[in-house]
């Protein structure tokens, strides 16, 4: 590839911040936010060779702003693919990830096992939650919320021998509400799916989508802070959210939301 191709575009007009990707399943899953195995691959390419450093949630939330590029890498949801397909591909780059995990969910068809995660995490993998269940929190009852989020904090530390301290908000859903609750259950740093670069030292750190059908050309476009692609996701984000609150409220299986009930 062209030299000139890998150079980094002027940032001039860059939005400020961070990239922070935002990962699912990887392979040939049917989930619209799958990527293909080869382009993983490229996009883990395309991060070195544009001289990004890869980041991890818990340092990037701890650390001030740095001169050099950085990019953050995660996955949400634990799926089996990311062991299978993404895990290789990460120690081949000599990278790492945050992957956050549905503790109710691990050891269940086509997700990972505990023996996964544990090799994976010994390897330099970080390990997050992303809830118990996988409800959309927004509107539990507090009780309930509360009761979610310490039992899948605890069954992290339980598991892998180190404090849970990060939380990803499942279908990117929050509010104030949520936030506190959370912090009451002892979390400390909090992920969202709004695709928006991360300002370092905040704890509340924004994510953009990269999925199916995201371009190489693209994906150079979000690790340059291009305006017109994080405000294309930004207007997709708001004009959708109305119809995915109600959705989510009254039909979340229509999203493939799990119901905001007690697990029996």
């Amino acid at each position: 590839m062209a030299t000139r191709q890998l150079a980094q575009p002027s940032r001039r007009f860059a939005v400020r911040g961070t990239p922070f990707l935002m990962f699912h399943g990887v392979g040939a899953e049917s989930d619209r936010y799958a990527v293909e195995s080869d382009r993983f691959s490229s996009f883990l390419a395309r991060i070195r060779q544009r001289g990004f450093t890869q980041v991890s949630v818990e340092n990037f939330a701890a650390s001030q702003t740095s001169s050099s590029p950085r990019v953050g890498i995660t996955f949400d949801d634990g799926l089996l693919s990311v062991y299978e397909q993404a895990f290789p591909r990460l120690l081949a780059a000599g990278m790492s990830a945050d992957f956050f995990l549905c503790t109710a969910l691990v050891g269940t068809p086509g997700y990972l096992s505990w023996a996964q995660v544990v090799e994976m995490q010994r390897a330099g993998m970080s390990f997050h939650s992303h809830g118990h269940h996988h409800y959309y929190l927004s509107h539990l009852p507090r009780v309930l919320l509360l009761s979610e989020l310490t039992q899948s904090r605890t069954i992290l530390e339980d598991r892998l021998g180190r404090p849970a301290k990060c939380l990803a908000f499942p279908y990117g859903s929050y509010n104030r509400f949520s936030l506190a609750v959370a912090r009451e259950a002892g979390f400390e740093i909090f992920c969202t799916s709004r695709p928006w670069p991360a300002t370092e030292g905040v704890p509340l750190i924004h994510r953009i989508a990269v999925g199916q059908t995201t371009t190489l050309v693209e994906f150079d476009r979000i690790l340059d802070g291009d305006p017109f692609i994080y405000s294309r996701h930004m207007a997709r984000n708001v004009s959708l959210y109305p119809f995915k609150q109600l959705v989510l409220r009254f039909a979340p299986s229509l999203l493939g939301a799990r119901a905001n009930k007690e697990p029996a």
